[in-house]
């Protein structure tokens, strides 16, 4: 049975004519096919290739939204970070103006440094996440090739099982 539903898919994939017995009701299952040629085992293969090849592409694509959602995460981040990083030196000039004690003017200028890292290393997270989601989207489009080559191989592995019967 298995034979027969990778013949059918096959040759309905590369749009030729699936050979099946014909018989007078056609309502029971479908025949038992058994091929043992070349052509049609290294169809069966090819086949078997393109269906990895394409969990590998959509696997790849996965991974690529996720990491384009994780910059995407990292650069709000990194937002949220420099403003908070400007708030916290708009209160250390407003202390300075107001001539407030200097525990204070250094607290907050320790606040202020503090945040201002906080924005650098989130701008840093952000870019390697970008990066990743360019790695990641460029490896998809790796596997989508090789599951179109994958693909074109079976259909000509399908033909030439076609044509050798």
């Amino acid at each position: 049975m298995g034979r027969f539903v990778v013949v059918a898919t096959l040759t309905a994939a590369i749009g030729g004519p699936v050979v099946v017995q014909a018989s007078p009701v056609l309502a029971g299952p479908p025949p038992q096919l058994v091929i043992g040629s070349r052509d049609v085992k290294a169809a069966e293969e090819a086949a078997q290739k393109a269906v990895a090849a394409r969990e590998v592409a959509d696997e790849a694509a996965v991974q690529a939204r996720l990491s384009a959602r994780a910059a995407a995460d990292a650069r709000r981040h990194a937002v949220d970070a420099k403003r908070v990083a400007k708030v916290a030196g708009d209160r250390v000039r407003e202390d300075l103006r107001a001539r407030v004690d200097r525990v204070r003017i250094e607290e907050g200028m320790r606040l202020a440094d503090r945040a201002r890292n906080r924005a650098v290393s989130a701008a840093e997270v952000a870019e390697q996440a970008a990066v990743q989601a360019r790695v990641d989207a460029k490896a998809a489009e790796k596997a989508r090739q090789k599951v179109l080559a994958a693909e074109e191989i079976a259909e000509q592995a399908a033909v030439k099982a076609q044509l050798g019967r």
